[in-house]
């Protein structure tokens, strides 16, 4: 009786041991708990970082902020983060080249998730005499992309900023 009832607890510590732990509202993926993490949650927004890059480094603290925010409200959307250093398998899976790679997963869809491509927005290099003036113009002239998607997060940037003609 008491060899089962240990056996059931080992099992169940087996288990236990590959659900998804959290950092700071964020949960922590392995290969060894990606698909349950995907089957747990509809919509599941994945980090793939690497611990050495700065800009990584710079993103997880809103990027906590954000999961603690959106589990505090109840939201079906969890942030997850994959330390593609350590689960390289799962970075060549999702076709990550570089740091951070965000990936949107969607009713535990792994074949088609949608990559966030906010980080490869273009470049503007100034050229020109350095005055405060050609500075600010060049400022104001460059704070929005050619091209910007119309959402209803981008409609103020578009319609209230001082550039009225691109």
């Amino acid at each position: 009786m008491v060899r089962r009832a240990l056996l059931c607890l080992a099992v169940a510590a087996l288990v236990r041991a590959d659900a998804p732990e959290e950092e700071d509202h964020v949960l922590v993926l392995r290969k060894s708990n990606f698909a349950e993490a995907l089957a747990a949650h509809k919509y599941l927004l994945v980090e793939f970082y690497a611990p050495w890059c700065g800009h990584c480094k710079a993103l997880a603290p809103e990027y906590a902020k954000a999961a603690g925010k959106l589990k505090a409200e109840g939201s079906e959307i969890r942030l997850a983060k994959v330390d593609a250093t350590e689960e390289s398998d799962l970075a060549q899976q999702y076709g990550v080249r570089g740091y951070p790679t965000i990936k949107f997963f969607r009713n535990g869809d792994t074949a088609s998730p949608k990559e966030y491509t906010g980080f490869d927005e273009g470049r503007n290099n100034f050229e020109g005499e350095v005055t405060k003036e050609n500075l600010l113009d060049f400022i104001k002239h460059n704070q929005l992309p050619l091209v910007i998607e119309f959402t209803e997060q981008t409609a103020p940037k578009i319609f209230g900023g001082e550039i009225k003609t691109h």
